[in-house]
C-alpha cells in the first residue's frame, strides 16, 4: 500500500491499484505498461482527450521530468463492479520551486486483471499555471 492509502478492495484489486499508484509515481514506462491491456483508453475530464496508452506514457514522462517529488497523498480506494475509483492529492513541486497539489479521482475498469480503461478527473484549478508548454 502506499503510505496513507485507505481500500476496501478485494486482495487481487487492491494489489493492482498498489502497483499503479507506485509505477505511475515512477514514470518507468517498463513498469507501467504491464498494468494496461494494449487497448487501454486513458480519458482526461481537463481536454476531454482520449489517449492510447503510448500517448499516456509520452504524458506521464513529461509529467516525472517537469515535477520533483510526485507523490500521491490521502488516497482512497472504491471498489466497483468493474474495477475501482482512486480519489487522491496529487503533490509534486516544479523545477522552479512551486508547490502543486491537485485533487483527483481516477476511475478504473478492469480486465483480466489489467487495466483497460482509465478516466482521470482532475481540478484544473489546481495546476497553477503549470501546463504541457512551460
Amino acid at each position: 500500500m502506499v503510505p496513507g492509502m485507505t481500500s476496501t478492495l478485494p486482495a487481487d484489486t487492491a494489489d493492482l491499484a498498489r502497483r499503479f499508484a507506485a509505477a505511475a509515481g515512477s514514470a518507468d514506462p517498463e513498469v507501467v505498461r504491464p498494468l494496461f491491456t494494449d487497448d487501454a483508453a486513458i480519458w482526461h475530464n481537463v481536454d476531454g482527450v482520449t489517449q492510447s496508452l503510448d500517448e499516456m506514457l509520452v504524458m506521464l514522462q513529461w509529467v516525472a521530468t517537469n515535477l520533483v517529488g510526485l507523490r500521491y497523498a490521502d488516497v482512497r480506494l472504491h471498489p466497483t463492479p468493474t474495477g475501482w475509483v482512486q480519489q487522491h492529492e496529487l503533490q509534486a513541486t516544479t523545477a522552479d520551486g512551486r508547490a502543486v497539489a491537485v485533487p483527483a479521482c481516477l476511475v478504473f475498469t478492469v480486465r483480466d486483471g489489467r487495466i483497460a480503461h482509465l478516466e482521470e478527473y482532475l481540478n484544473s484549478g489546481s495546476f497553477g499555471g503549470l501546463t504541457k508548454a512551460e
